[in-house]
């Protein structure tokens, strides 16, 4: 039987255990998909249990073979390499029932285990620079824990596309990977006067756009630093640890500050097959390097739990199914 990560609902405490599932058959518009390499991101690991269930199948984004073709799905058959990412979750599992509208196709040349480490991740970034706010030559840009399997991704893509990037990380030892991957200079924001510097970096202007994962721990050295009628990004799993915000703060500067939902951004087929081909083609071309630094089985999925949420890592981790 196929084996299956479900986080459980106990009272006030949420549980993983790994259980055996029934098989299941793909109804009209779906697909049956053997899940082979699932992207562990910060959403697959501060996601909580909804009132109304007892238990979810967490992991957002995976990569794998079709197994089995509903009713009505075109495009895909038995035996084809795909990756998705879907609200539903349930990527940590062998085998998943997926909407046909998820999935695309993952490209010969690149390998499954790359496809399911950056796929999630790939696509947000190219929202956060393509859609949110378009990045361009010389652009100022501050992104902060530069060594997540965001950041790296998206400092590497703004520097590709000509902007001055600043990264931000939580301990000195992550700042050779920071300059690795696409940072300009990088600064500390657990031990450093961050703000200072960036001010001084930048000859007093600031930093045209910030992207923040943080959760909202150094939102006032944000407004601080950025320039006026600049953009605060905020996005991630952490959102719901937001601080109040001081519109009067905001409007001194002109600011503006959004909330990007990925399911937002790519709710579109079309604009996910799009940009799916954009992602790959950066990796392909070797202008975004995947770093896969750590990996973990469905039986110890504890310890990729603990590891995000300790921050003690640098570039994807992955699961390998």
């Amino acid at each position: 039987m196929p084996k299956s990560v479900k986080l459980v609902k106990s009272g006030d405490n949420q549980q993983l255990q790994i259980e055996n599932i029934d098989s299941q058959n793909p109804g009209e518009g779906q697909i049956l998909v053997k899940n082979i390499v699932a992207g562990i991101n910060e959403d697959d690991i501060f996601v909580n249990v909804p009132g109304d269930k007892l238990f979810i199948v967490p992991g957002y984004s995976a990569s794998g073979d079709v197994l089995q073709v509903g009713a009505n799905v075109t495009g895909f058959r038995p035996g084809d390499s795909v990756v998705y990412f879907t609200k539903n979750m349930g990527s940590y599992q062998e085998n998943a029932i997926v909407n046909a509208e998820d999935l695309v196709a993952v490209p010969e040349e690149i390998y499954q285990k790359t496809a399911g480490a950056t796929y999630f991740a790939g696509m947000m970034v190219h929202s956060l620079l393509k859609r949110v706010y378009i990045i361009g030559s010389k652009s100022i840009v501050l992104i902060h824990n530069i060594s997540s399997g965001i950041g790296y991704i998206l400092a590497q893509w703004a520097n590709d596309l000509g902007a001055i990037v600043i990264g931000s990380v939580d301990s000195d030892n992550k700042k050779a990977f920071a300059l690795e991957h696409g940072c300009r200079t990088v600064v500390n924001y657990q031990s450093e006067n961050w703000q200072q510097e960036i001010m001084e970096f930048t000859k007093g202007y600031g930093v045209n756009i910030i992207y923040d994962s943080l959760g909202g721990i150094v939102h006032d050295k944000n407004i601080a630093c950025v320039t006026k009628m600049g953009i605060l990004v905020y996005y991630g799993a952490r959102l719901n640890q937001m601080v109040s915000i001081d519109i009067d703060k905001l409007s001194a500067k002109s600011l503006y500050i959004t909330f990007p939902s990925i399911f937002d951004y790519k709710s579109n087929k079309m604009e996910r097959v799009l940009c799916a081909d954009e992602v790959f083609g950066m990796i392909k071309a070797g202008r975004i390097k995947v770093k896969i630094c750590d990996e973990f089985s469905l039986d110890n999925i504890s310890q990729a739990y603990d590891k995000v949420k300790s921050n003690n890592f640098m570039g994807s981790l992955v699961v390998n199914i």
